[in-house]
């Protein structure tokens, strides 16, 4: 199968687990949460966005035993680190976001809403090849290609259809391009920020204290962060703590002209240096910079 095949494939699940969601929230049935054994929350959108995505990917690949690695199934996630080709997923990215949308707008999504979706991602030789975010609140479906750059198109209203193909959306060249405008100087950048437990703290802590950064901000979702910095809404993001499924994502912020830096942790040795690919597994501590302050932050982070 080829890369651009395998793309397709991946878009074509994740409209099928967005059209699974949007469905069900339409429906006027409640949404169950419950707590996963890490304390976080899965709804019931994560587990029929799964169901959609994997019927998807069995159905196009040919195969009902195609390598996916997916958040809700542990027994998958032993295939990280390998190197086989394989689908990476989040059934629903930006789960808080979620709950607190359907709890403030109920059924009636509203498209300054913060971002979640479904994310499907690609996976040669441990690399991350391409990808394709579907934002609910606003039916904006963005996909990525490694060096083919990040498009964005709307997704389809019509839920009682059958998930779309990719054919039917606007054809790649078609789609709105996204190129992130470069950014002032550091000291004015806005930053995404996350309150892990990997560092988090301490690096903001060190730009802040040599007044390197300005407005902190933390709008939940992985995705959603990578989509705000790929339209330069935001212009660094620090969160060290995301899991694979959700760096697949980091993708979309690439493809848009943002800029990789590992930040090596004091024992994972190396320096701090732009990232030329994507590695799925394992994880490592990177920072996401607009180019235009890119090199500046670097500077920053080897002091």
């Amino acid at each position: 199968m080829s890369r651009s095949q395998e793309a397709e494939i991946a878009e074509c699940a994740a409209i099928a687990g967005a059209k699974a969601m949007l469905a069900e929230i339409a429906s006027g049935r409640s949404i169950v949460a419950t707590r996963k054994e890490d304390f976080t929350f899965v709804l019931n959108l994560d587990m029929l966005s799964d169901a959609a995505i994997r019927e998807v990917v069995a159905k196009q690949s040919g195969s009902p035993t195609m390598p996916l690695v997916s958040e809700e199934d542990p027994a998958s996630h032993a295939l990280l680190g390998s190197l086989e080709t394989y689908f990476l997923v989040d059934p629903l990215d930006g789960t808080n976001n979620c709950r607190r949308a359907l709890n403030f707008f109920g059924p009636m999504l509203h498209p300054m809403q913060e971002s979640f979706g479904p994310i499907v991602g690609v996976v040669r030789n441990g690399i991350i090849e391409s990808v394709t975010f579907v934002s609910l609140a606003d039916r904006v479906v963005w996909s990525a290609e490694k060096g083919k750059g990040c498009r964005v198109t709307p997704l389809s209203y019509d839920l009682s259809s059958n998930p779309q193909p990719a054919k039917n959306l606007l054809p790649w060249a078609e789609r709105e391009t996204i190129m992130a405008a470069a950014a002032p100087m550091l000291r004015e950048c806005g930053v995404l920020f996350y309150p892990g437990k990997r560092g988090e703290i301490d690096l903001l802590s060190k730009l802040r204290n040599a007044d390197l950064v300005d407005g902190c901000y933390r709008l939940g979702g992985y995705a959603g962060d990578c989509t705000r910095l790929a339209r330069a809404r935001e212009h660094i993001l620090i969160q060290f703590s995301m899991k694979p499924w959700d760096l697949s994502a980091a993708l979309l912020a690439i493809e848009a002209g943002a800029v990789a830096i590992w930040y090596p942790n004091n024992g994972e040795g190396g320096v701090v240096k732009e990232l030329t690919e994507l590695a799925a597994y394992p994880m490592i501590r990177m920072v996401m910079a607009n180019k235009g302050c890119a090199h500046e932050l670097e500077a920053a982070l080897r002091l």
